[in-house]
């Protein structure tokens, strides 16, 4: 690790020598973690001074469009972040100097002299360092400590936690380059963490909704989770509805003891490792952004949960608007018809999502099945935004709890589908010594390889991604079907 921020600190002095006139790029990836991690850049490079920033955010690591994209903006120097382990031989041709902040494994596993990367050092890409915590390493030395007390350096290191947790960095340890900056983020103030009940929705649903969406045996009945929830705590505050962080502590424990009760009375699972893992656990608020109206919700209130708060620009990443994502996380004020745009985009996801799921539940769907039904593969076209096909397999392996494999594919254009793979965390377990492919990458590859096909795929152990054609996915159907019979 020590040799990790030692190349940060000398690539950090390479990134203080350029000229702040000229015109300077970040190249991010379109997510959580690289929303984040260009945000980290983009607020570490307004404070050294640099003039001309173009923030930009790549779908995939697509080297005809970055080809392109340089050749159109004409930077001076590129910064990437959360993506270009592979674009080094582009940049080289287009611009005077680059500098890549990834964490994902190239090919040639040749990372160069100015890349700064986790793989190089033999650390762990889904746990030691996210995009954002990488791009974060590389500015940190060009501030001096009192920096990171004050309110910018705080907001720089909220974010960097943000794209960790995105990434789901946190979910099973916290290693590494990840460990070093909340430390640092927790010392400042940035980050506050306590043991809670750490449900999605905590900070921007009624609490009988974020129950109902939660995934937790027992309570898929809407109305069952409204009755009993809403009979045990007081439900509103006047006008708004209460949500979990607006609990006390003794309303809390009436929430769990309604949880214990019906999992003890539908489910044989042991209930302190359940709620231990899906319930009780370490919650992460940004405190940086404490008044910052990326943490508005719908309703004016507020949530610095960064889970919450990327959701919305995830949204926006997947309807092709990574500007507004941008807008929203970079200026603390933000203009209302910007926000408006941004909730009407949250709103048209959310719709979709719940169309798709209700053609699902209803049987309408093309939809696979196989081992007993435990492995499906589901055609989502014509119902959702192809980007939007992770989030679909999300909620329906929440839904149904036999499912153990989830497929979600959707029509891109005429030739191209994106195809997405959930699984539930034991599936994918099985990690190769060299941590370079988890078992879902092993199946995209083997499937490329078989089929000497062209087909772009990443993601991490928990969801995965693929843009392939259509006449590929049984193929990708089998193997995956395959591999899930090895593990019985």
């Amino acid at each position: 690790m020590s040799s990790f921020f030692e190349k940060a600190k000398n690539l950090s002095e390479r990134l203080n020598s350029w000229n702040r006139k000229s015109k300077i790029m970040i190249i991010g990836h379109r997510d959580g973690d690289g929303i984040s991690a260009t945000s980290v850049l983009l607020q570490g490079l307004r404070e050294l001074g640099f003039h001309k920033i173009i923030p930009y955010i790549l779908l995939s690591p697509d080297l005809d469009q970055l080809n392109s994209l340089l050749i159109e903006n004409s930077p001076k120097y590129v910064l990437t972040c959360d993506i270009g382990s592979a674009f080094a031989p582009i940049l080289e041709k287009h611009v005077s100097d680059f500098l890549i902040t990834d964490h994902h494994p190239n090919k040639s596993g040749m990372y160069g002299e100015r890349q700064l990367n986790c793989i190089e050092f033999g650390l762990d890409d889904e746990i030691d360092a996210s995009g954002s915590t990488t791009a974060f390493s590389l500015i940190r030395h060009l501030f001096d400590n009192s920096f990171w007390e004050k309110n910018i350096g705080k907001v720089i290191l909220a974010y960097a936690i943000s794209g960790a947790i995105s990434d789901f960095q946190f979910q099973k340890k916290i290693g590494k380059i990840n460990e070093v900056i909340l430390k640092m983020a927790k010392t400042s103030g940035a980050v506050k963490v306590t043991t809670d009940i750490s449900l999605f929705g905590r900070g921007l649903y009624p609490v009988y909704i974020t129950i109902n969406r939660s995934g937790i045996p027992g309570f898929s009945d809407y109305h069952f989770c409204r009755d009993i929830i809403n009979s045990t705590i007081q439900p509103k505050d006047g006008d708004y509805w209460r949500r979990i962080i607006d609990l006390n502590k003794e309303e809390k424990q009436k929430i769990l003891n309604i949880i214990i009760n019906r999992i003890i009375s539908i489910a044989k699972v042991d209930v302190k490792k359940f709620l231990k893992k899906e319930v009780i656990k370490p919650t992460y608020d940004l405190e940086a952004l404490r008044g910052w109206d990326c943490t508005k919700t719908a309703d004016g209130r507020f949530s610095l949960d960064p889970r919450e708060i990327l959701h919305r620009i995830n949204y926006c990443c997947r309807l092709g608007h990574w500007d507004l994502a941008l807008t929203l996380l970079n200026d603390q004020k933000v203009p209302m018809d910007v926000q408006n745009e941004i909730e009407e985009m949250h709103k048209i996801g959310d719709q979709e999502v719940a169309e798709a799921l209700n053609a699902y539940n209803n049987g309408i769907l093309p939809i696979k099945t196989a081992c007993d039904g435990k492995v499906v593969l589901i055609d989502f076209t014509d119902y959702i935004f192809y980007d939007e096909v992770g989030v679909v397999a999300g909620v329906i392996m929440k839904q149904n709890p036999n499912l153990e494999i989830v497929l979600s594919s959707c029509k891109m254009d005429e030739t191209q589908y994106k195809v997405s793979v959930r699984a539930h965390e034991k599936i994918w377990e099985m990690i190769d010594q060299d941590m370079e492919f988890a078992d879902a990458k092993k199946v995209y590859k083997k499937t490329k390889n078989e089929l000497n096909a062209d087909m772009q795929y990443g993601g991490h152990r928990f969801a995965m991604s693929g843009y392939l054609q259509k006449n590929i996915i049984p193929n990708l159907f089998k193997n995956m079907i395959d591999y899930y019979k090895t593990l019985s």
